[in-house]
């Protein structure tokens, strides 16, 4: 995109931007799902370091100077001007996030803020880590259960104590829980050391 010579157009502009941010989605949503899921801590960790990767590659192209002048010189064109719909809206938006990376700000300003968008990221992957990385659950007896189909409860493990099932905070366990199980008070419980 930065490299094209001659009219800016949505085909030689704004498609192959929609295109990369819709590829670079999807590559994250796996790498998360994988960060998260995967049961090897290798091919977590790896998935997590991919994101951050990912994250920082995001972060560089807004703050890519050449494709902000390309984006703005096909704004002024007269196709960008009759854009209507869906390819308004991206063009809106992405001039919108181009103003937010510090694009109208000193030099300075936006080198500082480009810092602060790459340590939050980081933060980000890191909490999400910590979340899944984290075990808990919360033990009920069969009473505990009123509600829950079979299949819900045959994929439960034991608890320490005889007739007693582990609620793991995992969203496979915590979800359907929350939404099917007719007390209230353990829906609570559970919830409450889901949030924490």
């Amino acid at each position: 995109v930065a490299s094209v010579e001659g009219t800016r157009t949505w085909a030689n502009t704004m498609a192959p931007l929609a295109e990369a941010a819709s590829l670079g989605a999807r590559i994250y949503g796996q790498g998360l799902f994988m960060a998260d899921a995967h049961p090897d801590e290798e091919v977590r960790n790896a998935a997590r370091e991919a994101q951050e990767t990912l994250a920082a590659w995001g972060i560089a192209v807004q703050f890519r100077k050449d494709l902000y002048r390309a984006i703005q010189d096909f704004s002024r064109t007269e196709e960008a001007k009759a854009l209507e719909g869906e390819r308004a809206r991206l063009l809106e938006f992405e001039l919108r996030e181009l103003r937010r990376a510090g694009h109208e700000m000193e030099e300075d300003t936006q080198a500082e803020l480009k810092v602060m968008k790459e340590r939050a990221a980081s933060i980000s992957i890191q909490s999400s880590a910590n979340t899944a990385d984290y075990v808990d659950f919360m033990t009920v007896d069969a009473d505990g259960l009123a509600g829950m189909p079979d299949s819900y409860v045959s994929m439960l493990e034991p608890g320490d104590e005889a007739g007693t099932y582990k609620v793991f905070m995992d969203y496979p366990q915590t979800v359907p829980f929350l939404t099917l199980s007719t007390r209230r008070d353990l829906r609570q419980a559970l919830r409450t050391k889901f949030n924490n």
